[in-house]
């Protein structure tokens, strides 16, 4: 959740754009269940290298591989930014024993 508020945190500061897409889906990645989330924006984009962003997209990095997942970033200056994000599914007995409540 929270890279998914870094990320449309950063499209409401930074990228200027009209349009936001977020996608949230269940995937099989080499075999594991995972989570995957796509944002996509219109904006004006970014070169990783030179961004003054890159401590929220680092953070974002970190918490991604903390939980044994992945997250990629393309930006092209002038044509937005993609940032997809990959995320082990709980094996199922982890599931069972924790709450899990979403709100809206």
């Amino acid at each position: 959740m929270c890279i998914l508020q870094e990320a449309l945190a950063n499209v409401r500061k930074h990228a200027g754009a009209k349009n936001v897409r977020v996608t949230l889906s269940r995937d099989d990645r080499r075999g594991k269940d995972c989570i995957c989330l796509e944002v996509v924006d219109d904006g004006k984009g970014f070169q990783k290298n030179q961004s003054k962003r890159s401590f929220g997209l680092q953070t974002m990095e970190e918490r991604a591989d903390s939980v044994g997942g992945n997250l990629l970033i393309h930006s092209t200056p002038g044509e937005g930014t993609t940032i997809n994000c990959c995320l082990p599914c709980l094996p199922e007995e982890e599931v069972s024993n924790r709450s899990i409540i979403l709100s809206v």
